[in-house]
């Protein structure tokens, strides 16, 4: 029997297509025992018992570490004229912070902000004043429309 030119490329063709399809069949076995073997490692039922104990250990070990702490009372008796004033202290400062981030000539005094007169602050007296730069966040506004936008939902709004 001769062989054709016909019949080679016929047969040369058939051997492509068969080789073809078993390097797919063994690449698609060798990737679902892949996948099974990573489904068997990362069982989610597992990772959250998993979880959870270790968070009822955690609490555990600080309940158990709480019992141990003998806390001793202050010393000095509250006093709750020292606390309002820590507590004017605390927004004057709050309001000098806010001055200086949006006014750019504003040079720190205290005694120049709208709380200061009735603050009752008058007898203490300014030390120092200084300007740190401030680490810039993204605004969590935008986080979220990134965010919606690389899951290709579109927000509404």
């Amino acid at each position: 029997m001769q062989l054709k030119r016909r019949q080679a490329l016929w047969g040369g063709l058939g051997a492509t297509v068969a080789a073809i399809l078993g390097r797919n069949t063994l690449e698609r076995r060798a990737t679902e025992a892949e996948q099974a073997e990573l489904q068997a490692l990362y069982d989610p039922q597992t990772q959250v018992q998993a979880a959870y104990q270790a968070s009822l250990e955690t609490v555990q070990n600080l309940a158990a570490g709480q019992t141990d702490i003998q806390l001793q009372p202050p010393t000095a008796p509250y006093n709750r004229a020292w606390s309002k004033q820590l507590i004017v202290a605390a927004r004057l400062s709050t309001l000098q912070y806010f001055q200086g981030k949006y006014q750019a000539g504003y040079d720190g005094r205290i005694d120049v902000l709208p709380f200061y007169p009735e603050s009752g602050l008058n007898g203490f007296q300014q030390v120092a004043s200084f300007k740190a730069p401030e680490q810039v966040q993204e605004p969590a506004l935008s986080r979220c429309f990134l965010l919606s936008f690389s899951f290709g939902k579109q927000s509404s709004g």
